[in-house]
Order: structure tokens, then C-alpha cells, then sequence
């Protein structure tokens, strides 16, 4: 099973990855699941300072079940334009069985928390 994920962010005024956005790619890329997941961050008008550490953690936190990656818009867009250009990227890129949606500051409190859910 292949499970497609956009989450959405705006940090315009921060310059660095915020605690609790940790934990979002903590929690997703320990998940304890058969299949693959595939996390697009679209990250809407912020610095490019958050947007190259943004790039960083993806990177880090990738492993061979779990992909994170990200876009960024520099014009303020509305949360669902946001959401759908994820969406639209997600499915160019591959086929998924399951697409879903999160904020930033959702995050699953165990490693089985994908498959309960």
C-alpha cells in the first residue's frame, strides 16, 4: 500500500524549524507500517531560511519506507490552494492507494499509530 500525505505550513516570520514540527517527522518516518509513505511539506511564504532547513530535515528524516519532501510558495496563497497544489504534485509523482491530509502540528504519539489509524 502506498499512502500519499500533504501537510501544509506557514512560518513567513520564523527562521527556524519550530520544536514541535520534530516531532511530525519523528513520528512519521518511525512508522511501523507495510507499505510506503510519501510526505510533501508545501510550505507557504516563508524565509529561505526555514525553507532550506525544511529541505534539510527531509533529507535526514528519509529512510527506505518513508519520503519527505517539500515545495514552497513564495506569494501567500490560501490554505486549500495550498493543499490541492500538494495534492496535484502527490499525483504526478506516483500512484497511491491513499492520500490524506495533515497540519503541521499533527503528529502520531507511537509507531503504530499509521496502521490504528
Amino acid at each position: 500500500m502506498r499512502i500519499g500525505i500533504v501537510v501544509t505550513l506557514w512560518h513567513n516570520v520564523s527562521h527556524k524549524i519550530p520544536n514541535y514540527l520534530g516531532s511530525v517527522f519523528n513520528s512519521l518516518s518511525s512508522q511501523d507500517f507495510n507499505g510506503s509513505i510519501d510526505i510533501l511539506f508545501v510550505d507557504n511564504q516563508s524565509s529561505d531560511a526555514f525553507f532550506s532547513s525544511l529541505k534539510d530535515m527531509c533529507l535526514r528524516f528519509s529512510n527506505e519506507k518513508v519520503a519527505f519532501s517539500c515545495v514552497s510558495e513564495k506569494e501567500h496563497y490560501y490554505h486549500f490552494s495550498s493543499m490541492n497544489l500538494g495534492f496535484y504534485i502527490l499525483n504526478q509523482h506516483a500512484h497511491y492507494d491513499i492520500f490524506g491530509y495533515s497540519a503541521d502540528d499533527v503528529f502520531f504519539a507511537d509507531s503504530a499509530g499509521l496502521s490504528a489509524a
